[in-house]
């Protein structure tokens, strides 16, 4: 039987998302992910992990264009750990989360005005619906 590499996360995106490039031209970003720990009994508030999420390809795109700092989201991801040298030749690790599938699970932000951030503004000619008493059924 295979090794299963595969964790959910609920929590708030923690740092803006930056779609970038790599030299053959595949889309990815990276973002910190806050996903609180639950209380301990004597712990007067929750603690918070940090985790780096990384996305590729469409995945990347799609949390570019959607999605923010602040958002809450669901998200299915693997582990992985990345090892390297820094410029005085000592060993390094991170441990990274690779999204599979990203959802948001909240509400889409609102405007000032009242209406979700990038939709289109009502037209001109758009008319109110009567209330309900003045409806026929």
């Amino acid at each position: 039987m295979a090794d299963i590499n595969k964790s959910y996360y609920t929590g708030r995106i923690g740092s803006d998302i930056e779609l970038r490039s790599t030299q053959s031209g595949i889309p990815t970003c990276t973002f910190n992910l806050a996903v609180e720990r639950p209380k301990g009994k004597d712990a007067e508030k929750a603690e918070t992990d940090w985790l780096t999420m990384v996305a590729w390809r469409s995945t990347a795109e799609f949390c570019a264009r959607y999605l923010a700092k602040g958002r809450k989201v669901v998200i299915e991801a693997t582990t992985r750990t990345r090892k390297w040298e820094d410029k005085d030749g000592k060993p390094r690790k991170a441990v990274e989360f690779q999204i599979l599938n990203i959802m948001p699970a909240d509400s889409k932000p609102q405007t000032a005005e009242g209406a979700p951030t990038g939709t289109a503004a009502a037209p001109s000619d758009f008319s109110e619906v009567p209330p309900d008493e003045d409806l026929p059924f």
